[in-house]
């Protein structure tokens, strides 16, 4: 041992020690020529693995969440309504059909033209204008209605009433229900017939000056409902003016381009879909006892009261007073 030359015993350190060496042992070390192999300090970076598939679900995930709380706030905003945005009011006739929507521009024409079929409308009374009109405007169609429909679209399910079983309703939609857009069009027809310039030929040449009792009361609550109708519905497009020849002042110009429902085919959806038996139907329906009952408007008995049903339709049982003594001078009927 005594011809050996003394040095420090070397003593192994594991690599936590190693870690937390400190700069002056490792000098000291260096210096007294120690062999000393000193792990170098490590400095643990995270690997970050990009996964595409997990991202793209991810995403997705938060997309439909987005998307459920933009339908679940529409939704609250228009209390569960199933119509489209553009028609906030909610019906059973959306489940019922895809209605589909075009896009035209209002005729503004002064005068009629009779080679163009969208002015069968405008000409003067006829069987072929009347047909016309009858079609569009026939307010007398019952389809059916599900109990839960009628508290969404607002009303009491108990006092709405129920089709016979024998009109074949299906099972859970006893309900009757019309369609508001024929009994505007029904409205805008009688007030049509009413112009003075058609009054002969629809009730001058029959009744002169004495219409029947509910023909005053059925124009203003027409004129009404029209009026109630478009202040609901009142159209914001603008429309623009034009320089015409031969006129000196602006000239309105009302061919204004509107996005509609796709009437012909709520029109031929109707037609297909009504009871043919519908007319004979509703005047054998009778009144069953212990039904819940509103109470009448002021007025309906005596609507009521002045006509009677026949084949034909309603028959006046009264004539409207005021004209009496007065010569009738409008047209040829009389």
């Amino acid at each position: 041992m005594s011809g050996r030359s003394k040095s420090k015993q070397y003593t192994a350190v594991d690599d936590e020690e190693t870690v937390y060496l400190s700069e002056a042992e490792s000098t000291e070390s260096f210096l007294s020529g120690d062999q000393k192999h000193i792990k170098p300090l490590s400095i643990y970076i995270p690997r970050v693995h990009c996964n595409t598939a997990a991202f793209i679900v991810v995403a997705a995930c938060i997309a439909l969440i987005v998307l459920a709380t933009a339908q679940c706030t529409i939704w609250y905003e228009r209390r569960g309504s199933n119509a489209p945005r553009w028609r906030p009011a909610f019906s059973p006739l959306y489940d019922m059909m895809k209605i589909p929507l075009v896009t035209t521009y209002s005729d503004h024409s002064p005068a009629p033209n009779a080679s163009d079929p969208r002015h069968i409308y405008r000409l003067n009374p006829s069987p072929e204008v009347d047909a016309a009109w009858t079609r569009i405007a026939t307010a007398d169609g019952v389809y059916p209605m599900s109990a839960s429909d009628v508290v969404r679209a607002g009303k009491d399910p108990e006092l709405a009433v129920d089709a016979p079983a024998s009109w074949g309703f299906p099972p859970g939609k006893t309900k009757m229900m019309g369609i508001e857009a024929f009994h505007l069009l029904h409205c805008l027809n009688a007030v049509r017939k009413s112009l003075i310039t058609n009054y002969d030929y629809y009730w001058g040449s029959r009744y002169g000056f004495a219409p029947p009792a509910v023909f005053e009361r059925h124009l203003n609550h027409c004129v009404d409902m029209l009026r109630q109708h478009l202040m609901c519905h009142a159209d914001l497009e603008p429309f623009t003016f034009n320089w015409r020849v031969g006129q000196e002042k602006p000239y309105a110009d009302f061919n204004i381009k509107k996005t509609c429902v796709d009437f012909d085919y709520l029109l031929e959806w109707s037609e297909k879909h009504k009871d043919p038996q519908h007319e004979e139907r509703w005047r054998e329906l009778e009144k069953p006892e212990g039904v819940l009952e509103k109470e009448a408007p002021a007025d309906l008995p005596q609507i009521t009261e002045n006509t009677v049903w026949s084949a034909s339709g309603r028959i006046p049982l009264a004539n409207l007073t005021g004209f009496e003594g007065k010569e009738y001078c409008l047209g040829t009927g009389l």
